[in-house]
């Protein structure tokens, strides 16, 4: 009977410490959320002023917080695009992104010249 009884007794025993470890890991990462969202509006932040230091410091219609990022294969990036109107009027715009070139690791190429595609519509 005592035996039968270790086995239960240890199964909680582990279960308690799962949870515990658990909820501690929860708690870090509740912590952090508000300082990697303080993070990323920082950056954004950044990104919008290089932008409009861009479009304000000349005649330039369009552009690019940062031109060019690496990422592996499967990630996202976000890329931040000014565009000045100098028309009196509210007008439409297309953005439309052509891959010139990408290499794998090995030098092989993935992309060349590929079509436009339009990513962006608005006003």
């Amino acid at each position: 009977m005592k035996k039968a009884m270790e086995l239960p007794a240890n199964f909680l025993v582990v279960l308690i410490l799962c949870l515990v470890m658990f909820a501690v890991a929860m708690g870090i990462v509740l912590k952090m959320m508000p300082e990697l969202d303080r993070h990323l509006k920082q950056l954004d932040e950044m990104t919008i002023r290089l932008i409009e230091q861009k479009l304000m410091s000349g005649e330039a219609r369009v552009a690019i917080g940062i031109a060019s990022k690496s990422i592996e294969r499967g990630d996202n990036e976000v890329f931040g695009i000014g565009i000045k109107n100098l028309l009196e009027d509210r007008t439409s715009f297309t953005i439309a992104v052509t891959c010139n070139s990408a290499y794998a690791d090995d030098g092989s190429e993935i992309c060349s010249g590929t079509p436009a595609q339009t990513v962006a519509d608005g006003l």
